[in-house]
């Protein structure tokens, strides 16, 4: 018995000293402001409110958003510098394009651009594609030239004489550098030539156009939306193609859950850098895509020094000894120390238990992570302590405590009552040997004493 309860007990102090390792667990006490002024990218702004309301639900989860067209970009012209315009011009005229081409088509452009970007291999069929496609885009630029210089030099203009001359100039410039600048090293895939120092930086600017256009097409408090794909895959193939100190190394900064949550604008396609608990890790597969990404881990982190509210991180790998969660468990908690350096996407919106709740979501190429050494007393589908997640910490910290006490006072109790069962024991023994002595010394006086001498001469006489 004895050795059951100390077997108990020593199991319940290894799960308070698990628990004790979290920091959040103490912030009931007093030290929820602690994080705050050791992070100085911590928020100390009111507590996030991250469900969306009642008129934006339907919104973020109407199917009719699942077609809707990609928007054009719209730019002011007064007030803006010629460099400005012309950046903005571009994008509106690539957009445009990209619009124009089939799903397939543009499968092929991405993919001739990623060939000139890291040297990938193009297939027979792209290469064979290939003309097809620079000939349709070719053919969008003059169509766009045209209609710009209609709009600018027709009767219904409301421009002056020197705008006019302004904007022919600036439509002169952007159709020059198409035909002189971008098509000729798009065209040398045909005669399988090698780049000039120019014509690498025509391409890498048309891949930044492109990046930009589509990274314009994403829409936060929204489900995943199919416009959104090109960004998405864009996105994981750079991941794809990088290493992982190089990624963490251009991070542009660690923000607080609050700042990402925010500003999304300002960190949206920007590498970023995350610390954090992962309670969730499952393998999605990804849908056929122009890179050919086969899938990914959707991995749910609770930021560090951050709100209970997660965020969403997509990674291209885990670690071989990374545990995944068991999707028949929907219970079944990790209790992993991360840290993710990856591209912020969007605010995410995703059907919970409360309503639709809005995310921060991340994709990344793999999580920093050192395998935890006590895995005797870690499981690799969650930690010990991680299975009592669901009370608050508060009275989690309180209940132990009272447990343990009560387990204590008995065992001190037992330990007592056995002391005081051998006390007992041994007095009764000698008690009982005193009185069995006593005895002795009483039955002594009660013998008579007999003279052999006597006995027989009294004996002798009677024969």
């Amino acid at each position: 018995m004895r050795l059951l309860l100390l077997v108990f007990t020593f199991m319940t102090v290894l799960v308070m000293m698990e628990r004790a390792r979290d920091p959040a667990l103490y912030m009931w006490m007093g030290f929820e402001n602690q994080g705050a002024q050791n992070d100085t990218t911590a928020s100390t702004d009111e507590p996030l409110d991250t469900r969306l309301r009642p008129q934006r639900v339907a919104q973020a989860m109407d199917g009719q958003l699942l077609v809707a067209q990609p928007p054009t970009i719209d730019f002011e012209l007064s007030g803006t510098s010629d460099q400005d315009l012309v950046s903005k011009i571009l994008l509106d005229a690539w957009a445009k394009h990209l619009a124009l081409l089939s799903e397939r088509d543009k499968w092929v452009f991405y993919r001739v651009l990623k060939h000139y970007r890291d040297g990938s291999p193009l297939s027979q069929d792209d290469i064979a594609s290939w003309s097809s496609v620079l000939a349709q885009v070719d053919v969008a630029w003059d169509a766009y030239a045209r209609e710009a210089s209609a709009a600018v030099n027709g009767p219904e203009s409301a421009m002056s004489a020197e705008e006019k001359s302004d904007w022919n100039e600036l439509l002169e410039q952007i159709t020059t550098d198409w035909q002189q600048t971008v098509k000729p090293p798009l065209e040398s895939v045909f005669h399988k030539e090698p780049l000039t120092a120019e014509g690498r930086a025509a391409v890498q600017r048309v891949q930044a156009q492109l990046d930009a256009v589509a990274l314009s097409r994403v829409e936060d408090d929204k489900v995943f939306l199919p416009q959104e794909s090109d960004a998405w895959f864009r996105l994981l193939d750079e991941l794809a193609t990088r290493d992982q100190t190089d990624l963490e190394a251009s991070a542009v900064a660690s923000p607080s859950y609050t700042g990402l949550f925010r500003q999304t604008d300002t960190y949206r396609g920007k590498l970023v850098t995350i610390k954090g608990t992962v309670k969730r890790c499952d393998y999605v597969h990804a849908p056929t895509n122009m890179f050919g990404i086969p899938g990914y881990y959707l991995i749910w982190v609770r930021p560090a020094n951050g709100p209970k509210s997660p965020i969403a991180v997509y990674s291209l790998e885990i670690p071989t000894d990374f545990p995944q969660s068991n999707r028949d468990d929907p219970n079944g908690y990790l209790n992993e120390e991360v840290q993710f350096t990856g591209f912020f996407f969007k605010r995410y919106a995703y059907r919970a238990k409360d309503g639709i709740n809005t995310v921060p979501q991340l994709l990344a190429k793999a999580p920093r992570w050192e395998k935890r050494q006590d895995e005797f007393f870690t499981p690799r589908t969650a930690s010990f302590g991680a299975y009592f997640d669901f009370i608050p910490r508060g009275w989690l910290v309180a209940t132990l405590s009272i447990f343990a006490g009560t387990v204590a006072v008995i065992i001190a109790w037992v330990a007592y009552r056995r002391s005081n069962w051998r006390n007992e024991a041994t007095a009764r023994a000698e008690n009982y040997a005193q009185a069995q002595v006593q005895s002795l010394e009483d039955a002594k006086d009660s013998i008579p004493v007999v003279n052999l001498k006597d006995e027989l001469n009294e004996l002798a006489k009677r024969t």
